[in-house]
Order: structure tokens, then C-alpha cells, then sequence
């Protein structure tokens, strides 16, 4: 439960048939598919422009069979939910997973410490903090051992 990333590699032909299942343990999976890809024009214009060679008297577009078999003509489609063009290069595939339902499991708390972290995006989080690593961030334990860093930009206030 939270936010997280994770980073994969995956051909540009393989656009439209990308798929992945995100799980939490206890909860129910749930699984993300991608079943378009866009045509890259402008890279169809280049590759005829600068690899085709005039050999006996013929144009022959030798860039365009490399293109098509490694599939660079083509890229993973913006107009599906989620997916966002960082570069020419990289898409980002936003996902939310809400296969989990959040449980308020704090028990109450008598004379235990408990430092409260709000953070500027509205997320509060409740733990004992920690020595920070430097002077930019603040650091927070967990109950369940987990260590959360966060610079001190992200944070609205500790109580």
C-alpha cells in the first residue's frame, strides 16, 4: 500500500501488446493492458531520406526493413489512460492500483511517543524519527521497521 516505481525495458513494437499485474499481499491483483501503438511519421521520413541507396539505376530503402523488423516506426500511443511521453525515446506508464482497501490498524496510543509527519501532498505519516543522513531531509521509522526519507521540500510540518 503507497507509492512506488518500478522500471522495465520493452521494444517499441511490443507497444500494443504490454501488459502487468500489480499485486499486494492479501489483495486482489490487478492487471494493466496496453493494446495500441502509434505510427512514428517522422521517423518513417528519416529512414527513407537517409537509408535509402541508389544501387544499379534503383532506390532501395534498405533503413526501412531495418526500421520495421526492429520496430522503430512505431511508439507506445499517449491517447491511452496513463501513458506519458518523457522523451523521444521514453513513455512513463502511470498506474492506480486500487485492488487494496487501506485498514486503519494503529492501535490507540497510551504513553508511546508518536511523531507525525504531513507531508505537502496530504499524505500524513506516523512514526519515531530518525537521525537524517544530511540537513535537506527528515527521516521516519515505522512500526513495522520501515525507514521513510523524505527532503525537507516535501514536508508541511512535524508535530
Amino acid at each position: 500500500m503507497g507509492t512506488g516505481s518500478a522500471f522495465i525495458m520493452m521494444n517499441r513494437k511490443d507497444a500494443n501488446k504490454f501488459s502487468f499485474t500489480v499485486r499486494e499481499k492479501g489483495c486482489e491483483p490487478q492487471t494493466y493492458n496496453y493494446t495500441s501503438r502509434a505510427f512514428r511519421g517522422w521517423a518513417f521520413v528519416g529512414t527513407l531520406l537517409s537509408w535509402t541507396g541508389y544501387v544499379a539505376g534503383i532506390y532501395i530503402p534498405w533503413g526501412l526493413g531495418v526500421d520495421l523488423a526492429t520496430g522503430a516506426l512505431w511508439k507506445p500511443n499517449v491517447a491511452e489512460k496513463g501513458i506519458v511521453k518523457i522523451n523521444s525515446k521514453n513513455f512513463k506508464y502511470v498506474v492506480s492500483y486500487s485492488g487494496c482497501t487501506v485498514k486503519n490498524e494503529d492501535p490507540p496510543v497510551a504513553d508511546a511517543k508518536v511523531d507525525v509527519v504531513y507531508l505537502k501532498n496530504g499524505s500524513i505519516i506516523k512514526g519515531t524519527l530518525m537521525e537524517p543522513d544530511s540537513v535537506s531531509q527528515i527521516k521516519i521509522q515505522m512500526k513495522d521497521g520501515s525507514i521513510f526519507v523524505f527532503k525537507l521540500e516535501e514536508v508541511l510540518k512535524v508535530e
